[in-house]
């Protein structure tokens, strides 16, 4: 019996799929806890660190201050923030330029928020999809719903700070993890962080 070479070549790589190892498992690292996070930009933990993201991964990523090097993450009583700390400063205005935090509503779901500052405008946004579908895409003001977004740290450091009664769902004194991903932005061009598991207490 003759078999063609694509059918024995698809055959091997069944085969060869069947025995690779599983995807790794996504860690699970704590956030800070604090008295204010709004006052705190000296936390030294990395949830996602600089040996796990490294600088260079475009040139226009390093001219523009959108190369990341790494995630910090804190938490107070009221709120959840995230540092996201860069190889070189962010120029305030930059149009096209642009950071994001999502937070997932547990692995392997397509439910999640995507929390973006926008450099240019300033304004920090946050678009709910559930199922993969785009839900809702809503401007988040600090006096209204006690989220916010920032530039400091002479241009190094993106925060976010996220209401967790508003926007993530719990109870007092409890741990929750939430699946976190980062991502910058200039134009088409865009640096990620690895996912990881924040670990927080509500």
């Amino acid at each position: 019996m003759r078999i063609s070479a694509f059918v024995l070549l698809m055959t091997l790589a069944t085969a060869a799929g069947a025995y690779a190892d599983p995807p790794a498992p996504v860690p699970t690292r704590n956030a800070t806890a604090v008295k204010d996070v709004a006052n705190n930009s000296n936390v030294t933990a990395w949830v996602v660190s600089p040996d796990e993201e490294p600088a260079n991964d475009s040139d226009y990523l390093q001219e523009f201050g959108v190369d990341l090097r790494g995630v910090k993450a804190s938490y107070d009583e009221r709120s959840l923030r995230f540092d996201l700390i860069l190889y070189t400063a962010a120029a305030p205005g930059m149009p096209l330029t642009s950071y994001s935090v999502t937070l997932y509503f547990g692995e392997g779901t397509d439910d999640y928020d995507v929390y973006n500052y926008d450099l240019e405008t300033g304004k920090l946004t946050c678009r709910s999809v559930t199922g993969g579908k785009v839900m809702s895409d809503t401007t988040l003001e600090q006096s209204k719903t006690g989220d916010s977004a920032g530039v400091i740290g002479e241009g190094k450091d993106v925060f976010f700070i996220i209401n967790k009664k508003a926007h993530l769902g719990g109870k007092p004194g409890q741990k929750y993890t939430a699946p976190m991903e980062a991502y910058s932005f200039f134009g088409v061009n865009f640096d990620k962080t690895m996912k990881v598991n924040v670990a927080y207490v509500w």
